[in-house]
């Protein structure tokens, strides 16, 4: 891959991450989505395929159905966002690093702490 087709698919990556996100959050009734947060998208070399990283800050088991369920619509409303001439195939990849809403309180309490502490 070029430079300039890395640059692509880095752009391309970013604006299916913020449609996703926008789709999921606006126009799905889905309850095994309402937590579930998209992180990243990277597309293969030819721009075939995008993962899709997310986090569920719930039932991860049932982030994934709730994706798996939905990709035929996600692929298909990208569709008519974009102007590409075709859609990549979504996958979906669990990060089970992400913290839950929780943890990353709880983790910014000890930063502050260890700040305050000098």
């Amino acid at each position: 891959m070029t430079d300039s087709d890395s640059k692509r698919a880095r752009r391309l990556g970013d604006t299916i991450m913020r449609e996703l996100a926008d789709i999921i959050a606006t126009e799905m009734q889905d309850p095994r989505l309402e937590l579930v947060t998209i992180l990243d998208v990277t597309l293969d070399a030819q721009m075939n395929v995008a993962t899709v990283r997310y986090a569920a800050h719930a039932d991860a088991d049932k982030a994934a159905e709730g994706l798996a369920h939905a990709r035929g619509f996600l692929r298909t409303e990208l569709g008519r966002r974009f102007t590409t001439r075709r859609v990549p195939e979504l996958t979906f990849q669990y990060d089970d690093d992400a913290g839950t809403p929780a943890e990353d309180a709880d983790a910014f309490e000890e930063m502050l702490h260890a700040a305050r502490r000098g």
